[in-house]
């Protein structure tokens, strides 16, 4: 917890430094897990010249770039949220692909099925 709470502190002791490391390290070194772990809960623009406001835009940037959907700092009630953006990866192709030919199967089962209960007759 040490190093949740001084990750966004400019002058860090070398104590402070490994803490930091550690929480990293307890986030995944992912930097969405890190920003969703720092909780900000401010607006951005009032800082973003200052070490804690340069940290969290890279972290921001870097969980942009990692991550297949937008995050922004916070919404309109103050809450952070993340939104998936549409998009479709191979794997949902071929779920798309297979049921659409698994459902041409079964239609042509059923008019192959159809066509021999009427000769029968």
């Amino acid at each position: 917890m040490a190093g949740r709470y001084w990750y966004l502190e400019e002058a860090k002791t070398p104590e402070m430094q490994a803490a930091c490391r550690e929480f990293e390290h307890s986030c995944g070194k992912d930097p969405l897990q890190i920003l969703l772990a720092l909780k900000y809960r401010g607006e951005i623009e009032p800082i973003r010249e200052t070490y804690a406001g340069q940290v969290l835009l890279s972290l921001h940037a870097r969980a942009r770039a990692k991550h297949p959907y937008s995050l922004d700092f916070l919404d309109r009630r103050g809450e952070k949220k993340a939104q998936p953006v549409p998009t479709r990866g191979r794997a949902d192709t071929l779920l798309i692909v297979g049921c659409f030919v698994g459902f041409v199967m079964i239609l042509a089962l059923s008019v192959i099925g159809l066509v021999t209960l009427f000769t029968w007759f």
